[in-house]
């Protein structure tokens, strides 16, 4: 008789904990309500210390495409920022698929830090929906090789990029 209370309980327990991850998981979220992108591409251009830069930038990836210029103007000035700020900066250029960028991104597949290295490559992936097997951490001429081929592979496709994201983009 205790065996058979005790297997209850536990059964009991087991739809109690299986009934709360439900809710959880299928309760309506309050919205997190981000800074519009404006603001954010303020901050990441501003004089805010590295980590509120880093921030604003994962929340300006958050809004994706509707943030596209902001994304563009701020990877425009890359040099001027530190790699962490760029390397989330790329993270959002591979979200909003910015084909515009894409010269940028490929430039930074160069970059020193493989932090950036290696998002460059995320946002190039992203961009051209192809994926050349650039490694951050690949030895340099392996890298070098496959930054060739992406280089010949936008060469051929000539306007065609552009076309693509551009003619998505109408009704």
């Amino acid at each position: 008789m205790k065996t058979q209370s005790l297997q209850f309980g536990f059964i009991a327990i087991g739809f109690l904990f299986s009934a709360f991850m439900l809710a959880r998981t299928f309760w309506p979220k309050r919205p997190e309500v981000l800074p519009p992108p404006d603001a954010l591409a303020a901050q990441v251009a501003g004089e805010a210390p590295v980590e509120v830069k880093v921030i604003a930038a994962r929340q300006l990836a958050q809004h994706g495409e509707m943030a596209r210029e902001q994304i563009h103007a701020q990877l425009a000035n890359h040099r001027v920022q530190e790699p962490k700020v760029v390397a989330a900066l790329l993270t959002a250029t591979a979200r909003a698929r910015d084909h515009r960028s894409l010269p940028t991104a490929v430039e930074l597949l160069e970059h020193p830090d493989p932090k950036v290295r290696g998002q460059a490559g995320v946002a190039v992936r992203a961009i051209l929906g192809a994926d050349f097997g650039f490694r951050a951490n690949a030895p340099p001429q392996r890298r070098a090789e496959v930054i060739a081929h992406i280089k010949r592979d936008i060469s051929n496709a000539g306007s065609g990029i552009q076309e693509f994201y551009e003619g998505s983009q109408r009704p």
